[in-house]
């Protein structure tokens, strides 16, 4: 439904299949802006065309960067959006659109594509083009005060920052009841035992080998606790490496895998869960924070530090340190107590729906790019 004073043109750039990504783009098109996106994998989004440059099935490495590098140079060149949304300040097309000069150019940073030192993805030449694409934006949107830092030591300038959670539709991101008593009935779910699920993609980045080991403290007292892994961008060789440490802790029949799915068919999963974890080192607002809130299920995550002034410990979740009895310990605590599970995830739901709305953040990013447009 048209929402805006003014419909614009915004090309926005980033992985289409990423359902944040996708999603982000649907909520502008239902404001009623034009959107289109390019990608460098393909996807199909309702009513939004999505253009991948070429080159990404070329077998020989260094000619496939080069191609691809060039081709996404002349897709965004040939862009006459009012507005170019990239997603990820670490990639191409945001380097394209910054080195080409696009103007009303808005970069969402993400948090790895900034956090080089944490998350190390980028070498000399990309630190520098991500430092001038953010440099070059007309907007930058972060999802917490650590994020507006980091761009800010960048050399942006606070009037360019802008604090957007983004979020997820909260209306629409609902468990059917009947799809959760499947998925508990197919893992052998007994009455009574709980469900530890890890929604995250199955990468050591995101310490799933530390959840099994803090499975196996938790067992003791649980004897029927499962855990959940998502297989979501799943790194070759990982989960028989989990299997493995399973079965040399004496757990293997507590841990089990669930196949990728549409973002929609995750809210079942976390509505068949009791307690979701969330565990990576490094992290710039995480999303599963809000998906388990929606749902009614409590987090235990990390990074308490960097989310100062925006999560509170021990109200909006639990936080842990990095290791296997801190997360075991953490993890006993929601285990032990119904009414803390149910107070964390009610606090959190209070959070998602004042800050982490959807529809609500995109219009807010809408008026900001009017403005853009408008001077």
């Amino acid at each position: 439904m048209e929402d805006v004073t003014r419909a614009l043109d915004i090309c926005v750039t980033g992985d289409a299949s990423s359902p944040h990504e996708s999603e982000r783009a649907q909520a502008l098109a239902k404001l009623g802006h034009r959107v289109r996106f390019v990608s460098p994998v393909p996807a199909t989004l309702e009513g939004i065309p999505v253009t991948v440059p070429w080159g990404a099935n070329i077998g020989f490495r260094l000619l496939r960067r080069l191609v691809v590098m060039l081709s996404t140079l002349w897709t965004v060149a040939r862009e006459r959006a009012d507005v170019v949304h990239c997603h990820y300040a670490a990639e191409y097309a945001t380097w394209a659109a910054a080195l080409l000069g696009k103007k009303h150019l808005v970069i969402t940073v993400m948090g790895g594509d900034v956090l080089f030192d944490e998350q190390g993805r980028q070498g000399p030449t990309g630190r520098a083009l991500t430092r001038f694409a953010l440099k070059r934006a007309d907007l930058v949107t972060v999802k917490s005060p650590r994020l507006a830092s980091v761009v800010k030591s960048m050399g942006v300038t606070p009037e360019r920052i802008m604090d957007v959670l983004w979020g997820i539709d909260l209306a629409a991101f609902q468990a059917e009841q009947t799809k959760v008593t499947a998925y508990r009935s197919a893992w052998g779910v007994g009455q009574g035992d709980l469900v530890f699920f890890s929604p995250r993609p199955l990468k050591p980045f995101y310490n799933q080998a530390l959840m099994v080991g803090a499975m196996a403290q938790v067992r003791s007292q649980h004897p029927g606790a499962k855990l959940m892994m998502t297989t979501y961008g799943e790194e070759e060789g990982y989960r028989n490496a989990l299997l493995l440490q399973a079965a040399d802790l004496g757990i293997a029949d507590a841990l089990h895998f669930v196949d990728p799915c549409p973002h929609a068919e995750m809210a079942h999963l976390y509505g068949a869960c009791d307690i979701v974890l969330s565990i990576p080192p490094s992290d710039g607002f995480p999303q599963t924070l809000v998906e388990a809130a929606v749902i009614g299920k409590p987090c235990v995550m990390t990074g308490a530090e960097r989310f100062t002034g925006l999560i509170e410990a021990d109200k909006h979740a639990l936080f842990t340190e990095l290791n296997v009895d801190a997360l075991a310990s953490r993890s006993m605590q929601l285990a032990n107590d119904v009414d803390l599970r149910r107070s964390i995830a009610k606090n959190a739901l209070v959070f998602s729906k004042d800050r982490a709305d959807l529809n609500v953040e995109a219009k807010r990013v809408s008026d900001r790019m009017l403005d853009l447009v408008a001077d």
